[in-house]
Formats: C-alpha cells, structure tokens, sequence
C-alpha cells in the first residue's frame, strides 16, 4: 500500500501501452495504480486489492468487461466500487448497456486524459 496515496485504482485493459500510459497519468497524481491485462486478472486483482475506483476496458480477452463488471456486481464486497467503463464504441447503446449492468458511466477512446481525472477526482471526493 502507497502511504497517502489520494485513492487505490484498478485499470483493466488488455493494450499494455493504455495501460502503461493510464498508470503514469495516475501515479503522478498520486494515486495507487494497479493494473490488469485480462478480466479474470481483474477480478481476481479486485477481490485482493479493494479498489476505490476501476477502470475497465469493455472488450478484452478470456473475459470481457460485461462479465467482469456482472462478477463485480455480484460480489458484496465490490458491489458498490464505481466502475468506469472504456470502449471504443462511444455510443448511445453500448453506454446504456453498460450503466444497465452497473457501470458509472462509459469513457470514449481515445481517452482524453483529464476527462479521467475529473471522474476520478469526482468519485474520491464524494
């Protein structure tokens, strides 16, 4: 654990450059990353690390983001950790699909950088 770390982040995608980018975004504002390139590493990431917050790419291998976010929603002690999902597909339907099965919301690629922070910032200071 990073001692005063702003808030504990899981980022799930399966492009290790998203990845590697998202992390340094994060870290240098002081947040504790951990990272996933698969939905099960997710889950399984999820379940040990208690994240305050995750970022979750939508089409990954093995197990999607719609079955990662299904497993995290039906687990009590992940159920109400906001989830945002990352996709892109930035349309009406796939947003509403994925809010349907409990996500905050849906993030657009290509990511705009602060449009991550201000989510992030959002949920941690509530």
């Amino acid at each position: 654990m990073v001692e005063n770390a702003k808030g504990r982040i899981l980022i799930a995608d399966d492009s290790r450059f998203f990845l590697q980018s998202l992390e340094r975004l994060l870290q240098a504002e002081g947040y504790e990353v951990f990272s996933a390139v698969d939905g099960h590493e997710a889950v399984e990431l999820a379940r040990v690390k208690h994240p305050d917050v995750i970022l979750l790419d939508i089409e990954m291998p093995h197990v999607d983001g719609r079955d990662v976010l299904s497993r995290l929603r039906d687990d009590e002690r992940l159920f109400d950790v906001p989830v945002f999902v990352i996709s892109g597909r930035d349309d009406d339907y796939t947003r509403e699909n994925v809010i349907r099965l409990g996500a905050r919301d849906l993030i657009g690629k290509p990511v705009d950088p602060e449009a991550i922070l201000r989510r992030v910032r959002r949920v941690l200071s509530t």
